[in-house]
């Protein structure tokens, strides 16, 4: 976390490298402004969250677009993968402040999402890990 304070009487722009997340939940890269007698606090995400690299790390093999679904996701629902999983998935969830929330384990050839604990409203990283590579997904739960 980073502390980004001005002192003066004019908005300032300040550099950021990576990306970074405010407290209401919107990633910035490249740079912010910081009003004038004002501070921001920001959190560090990894830099797939501001589209920094592609977001998918994979193997040599052939990529299916998998996406969450439904998204943004209404707390109690369930939530389902748009194509199945070729084989077994590590799911994670981690919310806005880089904590896991649930993990949970998936079966090759399905597409439902199994989760443990209901996530309450709010912005979280989604992460499928298999033999495949990795993906990671924005998620939103309302």
């Amino acid at each position: 976390h980073i502390l980004l304070t001005n002192a003066t009487n004019a908005a300032v722009e300040s550099p950021l490298v990576g990306c970074w997340r405010d407290v209401v939940g919107v990633v910035h890269s490249g740079s912010i402004t910081i009003p004038a007698w004002g501070s921001l606090v920001l959190a560090r995400e990894e830099d797939d969250a501001c589209g920094l690299t592609t977001g998918v790390e994979m193997t040599d093999a052939a990529v299916v677009e998998r996406l969450p679904y439904p998204n943004p996701l209404r707390a109690g629902a369930s939530l389902f993968m748009t194509q199945p999983v070729n084989g077994n998935t590590d799911v994670e969830v981690i919310d806005a402040g880089g904590r896991t929330i649930d993990r949970s384990h998936m079966v090759a050839g399905t597409t439902q999402i199994p989760m443990t604990v209901e996530p309450r409203s709010g912005h979280y990283v989604l992460v499928l890990r298999s033999a495949e590579g990795v993906q990671r997904h924005r998620l939103v739960v309302q």
